[in-house]
């Protein structure tokens, strides 16, 4: 059986990797063990340990080691593992989005995907618009 992405539980922690159950309308609900551990789909994350939850040290090495990295899909995997983490430490010290935009770690992490993504940003919004129009087109045909 092939799993996608929307067949795993639907904890706000995002690392709980497991396959959950889907609800009613065929979205996913919490594992069992997430759900036994408090969290819930809108809110705390419970099942994890607070090395898992917020940052560690680690993940501001890895924001330093990402100003030598070369490839745009590892910097952004490693970004997304990391920004709930990020989201959790805003949350619980009752900050927003500005405060995560200009978080130094978040900072570092774009920094370096702009520099290995030299394109114009006119051209690739052109490009974009030309395939996204091309795109509609064909669907019409």
């Amino acid at each position: 059986m092939k799993t996608y992405k929307s067949d795993y539980c639907d904890c706000t922690c995002r690392d709980c990797r497991r396959i959950a159950s889907t609800d009613g309308n065929g979205y996913p609900t919490l594992c069992d063990d997430c759900a036994a551990a408090g969290c819930d789909a809108n809110g705390d994350s419970a099942c994890l340990s607070p090395e898992k939850k917020y940052l560690t040290p680690h993940d501001y090495e890895m924001a330093m080691h990402s100003q030598c990295a070369c490839n745009v899909s590892g910097l952004v995997h490693t970004l997304a593992e990391t920004i709930s983490r990020v989201w959790n430490e805003a949350h619980r010290d009752g900050h927003g989005t500005d405060w995560v935009n200009n978080h130094p770690l978040v900072r570092l992490y774009v920094e370096q995907l702009q520099h290995l993504c030299e394109a114009d940003y006119h051209e690739a919004y052109a490009a974009c618009r030309a395939a996204a129009k091309a795109g509609a087109k064909a669907e019409e045909d």
